[in-house]
């Protein structure tokens, strides 16, 4: 199974955060270790 095309972001505020989630359609937050990887690939 293969991952969906992505951009990574990695903001350093919370103003930062909130900014590119209002400006990205379908933008999530995600975070994790174990599970991650298989939730990028759904």
């Amino acid at each position: 199974m293969f991952s969906r095309q992505f951009e990574y972001l990695a903001p350093t505020s919370l103003d930062d955060a909130l900014s590119a989630l209002a400006s990205t359609p379908g933008a999530k937050i995600m975070s994790g270790g174990q599970s991650l990887i298989p939730l990028m690939k759904l």
